[in-house]
C-alpha cells in the first residue's frame, strides 16, 4: 500500500528492513478489519548482493554506508544511481567507469555532474541529459563543454535563469534569449540593455510575469 513505509537501513554487515505502518491505516485480517496503532516492524537481513539491489534500488543513498567490496557488483551501482544520481559521489572514479552509470546519474539528478572529472563527461549527449533534467547544471559545466547552441537552448528552457551562468557571447542566438524570458520572465534581468531592444523578447517576459 502507499500509505505503507517500505525503508531499509545498512549497519555493518546487517541490512535493516523497516516497514511502517502509520496510525489509523485500515488493516485486513482474513475476513476481518481493524485499525492499526503507528506500529513499525523491524527484520534483519544479511547483507548480501541479492539483498542490497532491492535495498538501493529504493534508497540510493544506501550506497554510502557499503564498502567498495560491497559493492564491487556494477548492477547495485546501476541500481543507486538511477534512484539517486547523487550517489554517484561516493564512488571513486574506477568504480563509475560505466557509461550508462554516469549517464543514468545525470539523467536523475543534473547536478550529478559536478561530480564527474571532464574526462567523464566527454560525451555531449550526457552533458545535454543533465541540463534536460535540470538547466542550471549547465553552470558546472566549463565554457569549452557547452559550446553546442541545442544544450544552451535545453537549459534555458527548462530553467530561465541560466541565463545568468552563461557570457554574452554564448547568448547571442535571440531564440535562446527568448526562450529564457518565456519560461521565467525574471530573467530578463541577466540580460544586457542592448540585448533585450526586441519588443518580442520583453513581450514575452511580461507576459510570463503576468500569468
Amino acid at each position: 500500500r502507499e500509505d505503507i513505509f517500505n525503508y531499509y537501513k545498512i549497519d555493518g554487515d546487517n541490512v535493516w528492513h523497516h516497514v511502517e505502518i502509520p496510525e489509523g491505516t485500515e488493516v485486513i485480517h482474513g475476513k476481518d478489519k481493524s485499525v492499526a496503532r503507528r506500529l513499525i516492524v523491524r527484520e534483519r537481513l544479511e547483507l548480501t548482493t541479492s539483498v542490497i539491489i532491492p535495498a538501493v534500488s529504493r534508497n540510493g543513498d544506501l550506497l554510502r554506508n557499503l564498502t567498495p567490496e560491497q559493492r564491487a557488483d556494477p548492477v547495485l551501482r546501476l541500481a543507486a544511481g538511477r534512484q539517486n544520481g547523487g550517489t554517484i559521489n561516493y564512488l571513486a572514479p574506477e568504480e563509475r567507469t560505466d557509461p550508462e552509470l554516469r549517464l543514468a546519474a545525470v539523467s536523475q539528478n543534473g547536478h550529478a555532474i559536478q561530480w564527474l572529472r571532464p574526462e567523464e563527461r566527454t560525451d555531449p549527449a550526457l552533458r545535454l541529459a543533465a541540463v534536460l533534467e535540470n538547466g542550471l547544471a549547465i553552470q558546472w559545466l566549463k565554457p569549452e563543454e557547452r559550446t553546442d547552441p541545442e544544450l544552451r537552448l535545453a537549459a534555458v528552457t527548462e530553467v530561465g535563469e541560466v541565463l545568468f551562468y552563461l557570457k554574452p557571447e554564448e547568448r547571442t542566438d535571440p531564440a535562446l534569449r527568448l526562450a529564457a524570458v518565456t519560461q521565467n520572465g525574471h530573467a530578463i534581468q541577466f540580460l544586457q540593455r542592448r540585448e533585450r531592444t526586441d519588443p518580442e523578447l520583453r513581450l514575452a517576459a511580461v507576459k510570463n510575469l503576468g500569468n
